[in-house]
């Protein structure tokens, strides 16, 4: 096993079959999808083979939970976010936001039910996370 395989928790196959859920509940082909997409899902990929993200579909729909590197909230209480399945109305949202940023974390607000104020905390390597996972939220 090499160093950069060590940090990993979940095969690559786990990792991708976590993945290709949120791509089926879109009904979306990686093949035919942009190279951004392709891309966010390649991350995607290395974020929940880390512990980092993890995908599953519920009653609710799809469910992605983001464990939090870096706690936020008064008392650091919060320790993971959970999103749910974007609807119509979500997007509707968005229309006011400008640029692809503020979508994307407007939106993860949305999706989480802990508004933007909560957020807008995230930082260090938790941001990188929230960015693939917004933009996710945004392509499918």
């Amino acid at each position: 096993m090499t160093d950069n395989q060590d940090k990993y928790i979940l095969s690559e196959e786990s990792a991708k079959a976590q993945a290709d859920l949120w791509l089926a509940n879109a009904d979306t082909d990686l093949e035919e999808s942009s190279l951004f997409v392709q891309l966010a899902y390649n991350s995607l990929i290395k974020h929940i083979r880390k512990g980092r993200v993890e995908i599953s579909v519920t009653e609710a729909g799809l469910q992605v939970k983001q464990l939090l590197i870096n706690p936020i909230g008064k008392d650091k209480e919060i320790r993971y976010i959970i999103y749910g399945e974007i609807k119509v109305a979500h997007r509707i949202a968005l229309d006011k936001a400008r640029g692809d940023s503020e979508k994307q974390y407007l939106l993860l607000s949305i999706l989480s039910g802990l508004g933007i104020d909560t957020i807008s905390k995230i930082h260090g390597a938790d941001v990188t996370i929230s960015d693939t996972l917004g933009s996710l939220f945004l392509l499918l």
